[in-house]
């Protein structure tokens, strides 16, 4: 049996301050405007491998180091401090949480966070609280779709992967859930996730769902 939950765009609305530090590493590397805002808000849920290929598609030549600098730099820039004023819970996520512990169901939030970020984050919002193990990739290069963060959750909880569902905001999400072969649900993100599975707008309406469904994450 078990949950597990995306982070960033499904339990926390991190992605703005994401955009901005990932602006601000094209910036720092690149020099200022050479990639738009628009265009890193276009491209902010998708892997960070895809959006340089997009980047190139749209006439934007630049190395496999400089991109790995664009990260690396964009890293530096989620401090606790930027995270402490731009990053909160969405509404609903607190109250999904505990719905969860008290139906005993097994669950987990699993993120491509660096450990840097995870530790600021962890700080900056009283993660803990949660009373949830918090996994991180441990390897940037293999991002969603691939299912390995995902698998890295189900060994490292011990879920019945018949009995497991992922939660979260893209198709990306959709797409690693998929290829793990384990169950997905929809949160935000309309526009990519209508007709994949089941979709919620809001943790409100996906607290009820599972309320009323809890028998489908036990074993």
């Amino acid at each position: 049996m078990g949950i597990i939950f995306d982070l960033d765009g499904t339990l926390i609305n991190s992605l703005g301050v994401h955009r901005d530090s990932v602006k601000r590493g094209f910036d720092t590397v690149l020099g200022k405007n050479r990639v738009t805002a628009s265009f890193v808000a276009e491209n902010i849920r998708y892997p960070f491998s895809m959006l340089i290929k997009n980047l190139r598609r749209n006439g934007i030549e630049i190395t496999d180091k400089d991109a790995m600098l664009v990260l690396s730099t964009a890293d530096r820039y989620m401090t606790l401090k930027k995270i402490s004023e731009g990053v909160k819970f969405f509404r609903g996520a607190k109250e999904v949480i505990s719905l969860i512990r008290s139906t005993g169901i097994n669950y987990c939030i699993a993120t491509s966070m660096d450990d840097a970020e995870v530790k600021n984050t962890i700080r900056a919002l009283s993660l803990s609280s949660l009373g949830t193990m918090i996994i991180n990739s441990k390897n940037r290069r293999r991002e969603k779709p691939d299912p390995y963060l995902l698998n890295i959750a189900i060994r490292e909880t011990g879920m019945n992967r018949a009995h497991t569902c992922y939660i979260g905001d893209s198709k990306f999400d959709f797409l690693a859930a998929r290829r793990a072969k384990i169950g997905f649900l929809g949160v935000f993100n309309r526009r990519e996730l209508s007709g994949k599975g089941q979709f919620f707008g809001n943790l409100t309406t996906l607290r009820k769902y599972i309320e009323k469904n809890a028998g489908l994450f036990f074993d």
